[in-house]
């Protein structure tokens, strides 16, 4: 076979199987927003992909100066509320004087 009579073959066979698409309960989807991958056309089988067309564009690299690096200190963690209760020294206080 030809190279278009391969493609047409492949075309009529790629719509060809797998099953019937699904109902979806009769409720069709009406959407403002369009697809991010673009409409589907039945043209696009033999398109080479457009960002591999595209030019390649260089970044100039820029040398950066580092400082020193500055030495971080933990911070001071307060205990939990019932550890600070619990650990807090009460007065006793005295009943039989």
């Amino acid at each position: 076979m030809e190279h278009g009579q391969v493609s047409e073959e492949f075309i009529k066979f790629n719509q060809a199987l797998g099953r019937a698409a699904l109902k979806h309960n009769s409720i069709k989807v009406m959407s403002s927003k369009k697809s991010i991958q673009g409409e589907w056309h039945d043209n696009m089988w033999e398109q080479f992909p457009k960002h591999l067309l595209e030019t390649k564009r260089e970044v100039p690299s820029i040398d950066v100066e580092i400082d020193e690096a500055i030495e971080i200190k933990q911070k001071k963690v307060r205990p939990h509320v019932l550890t600070q209760y619990a650990r807090k020294k009460f007065q006793i206080p005295e009943y039989n004087k």
